[in-house]
């Protein structure tokens, strides 16, 4: 079973995305910090595939803080290895005292529509 559980700030606004293949694809990144003050923070790139991706995107917002859980991948990019996260559970966990969603940014084919629900907390896979 490969299942990671973090909790982090969000690094930056999340961005909706929908694939050749029609899918909807929300991503963003979190940042876990160590236990001591000189440690650095371990970087995570984060997905949330499905129809659930446009609907959470613009909550989704550099700062705030986030507790999710999900598969773990690494993959290599020019030398460099990265964690990915694809997000099954996650849960708001404050830090922002804005009262209206951001609008998420648009990238690849297009993005969703917005839904009236607030998702605190998904669960489930897509």
């Amino acid at each position: 079973m490969n299942n990671l559980t973090i909790s982090g700030n969000i690094g930056r606004d999340a961005e909706v995305r929908t694939t050749q293949t029609g899918k909807q694809l929300c991503s963003f990144t979190v940042a876990v910090s160590g236990r001591r003050k000189d440690d650095l923070p371990t970087w995570f790139d984060c997905s949330i595939w499905g129809d659930r991706a446009s609907k959470v995107a613009p909550y989704i917002r550099k700062g705030d803080k986030i507790s999710l859980c999900g598969e773990v991948l690494a993959r290599e990019h020019d030398g460099k290895a990265y964690l990915q996260v694809n997000v099954r559970e996650f849960t708001f966990m404050g830090g922002s005292q804005r009262d209206q969603p951001a609008q998420p940014s648009q990238g690849g084919y297009g993005g969703g529509e917005m839904s009236d629900e607030i998702p605190f907390m998904w669960e489930g896979r897509a």
